[in-house]
């Protein structure tokens, strides 16, 4: 076990786009914690880096797009002496994605990127 390291996300998402069909995304998202030391029963602040790494289906189709994002992250863990209390989140990362088919008259492959901020609360017994 890397005590630093933490597979913090594990999940699914859906993105719907206007003039283009929807992508269902199956993605992980391991943390590497820089900043900070976890103490048992005790608040304490972290900060580190991330790699959020997903897999989209897109219905009717063959394409497979993939995402690889990397970014960093802070949370505030808030915890009674059992252990239990809030996390509260935030974090940055810079996606690239591939995988989508070449647009007609295009000369290269499309490899759109994009920034993603998000912010999370959470509640750990």
């Amino acid at each position: 076990e890397i005590p630093r390291l933490g597979w913090c996300v594990l999940g699914i998402g859906y993105q719907s786009q206007t003039g283009a069909r929807s992508i269902l995304w199956f993605y992980t998202e391991p943390r590497l914690r820089i900043l900070g030391r976890v103490r048992p029963g005790q608040s304490h602040w972290e900060m580190g880096a991330l790699l959020r790494f997903g897999v989209g289906s897109i219905s009717e189709s063959s394409e497979t797009p993939t995402v690889l994002a990397p970014g960093v992250y802070v949370a505030r863990h808030i915890r009674n002496p059992q252990g239990a209390g809030w996390s509260l989140q935030a974090s940055y990362s810079r996606a690239r994605f591939k995988g989508f088919s070449r647009p007609p008259g295009a000369e290269e492959d499309l490899t759109p990127q994009s920034n993603r901020f998000s912010l999370g609360v959470g509640w750990y017994k």
